[in-house]
């Protein structure tokens, strides 16, 4: 009996400690652009962010990710216009810190991680985790953000839970970031 318990437990820790292996993932197409794998939990909603060409969320986990993309040759230009865009930085840093900088005017940052170059797909790309508060919540929320470009467009991918959950939900983020690919 008690070897019966012991098994038991273990399952449970194992259980709660594997959320991102319970997650069974779909892939999602977006207007023949990309795609990228969700977990099948995750509903598309269209209020999350009026910019993004994908929302979606599971609001009673608290799991939410959306995708703003955008011609590239139109950024480097506006930006260049504006004298904001870095010649000596790659197009994938300075669409990190162009975006970065818009977050900041309506996020009151808390923590930043280290910014993690990778490549996702064959497309550069730069993760950075950001945890604050948003100015209309006194929440601290913890996200992911995927900064991806091709030699055509730039994209950010940004997934957010309360600060509370992101143990749980980090790994799944990236999970979701690291499956994007252009089709």
């Amino acid at each position: 009996m008690r070897n019966l318990i012991y098994a038991y437990l273990l399952l449970c820790l194992l259980g709660s400690a594997c959320d991102t292996a319970r997650n069974n993932f779909e892939s999602i197409q977006v207007d023949e652009r990309y795609e990228i794998a969700l977990p099948t939990h995750m509903e598309a909603v269209n209020d999350l962010n009026q910019e993004a060409s994908l929302q979606y969320q599971n609001a009673s986990k608290e799991m939410y990710i959306i995708i703003i993309d955008e011609p590239l040759e139109d950024l480097i230009d506006t930006f260049t216009q504006l004298g904001k865009y870095d010649k000596e930085l790659s197009d994938v840093e300075n669409y990190r810190n162009i975006q970065l900088g818009f977050l900041k005017e309506d996020m009151s940052v808390v923590e930043k991680g280290k910014t993690r170059a990778l490549e996702v797909n064959g497309l550069q790309a730069e993760l950075v985790h950001l945890e604050g508060a948003i100015s209309d919540t006194n929440e601290q929320i913890a996200y992911l953000a995927g900064f991806l470009t091709s030699d055509t467009r730039a994209y950010m991918i940004m997934a957010w839970t309360l600060e509370n959950n992101k143990e749980k939900h980090m790994d799944t983020f990236e999970q979701m970031i690291r499956s994007f690919k252009e089709i």
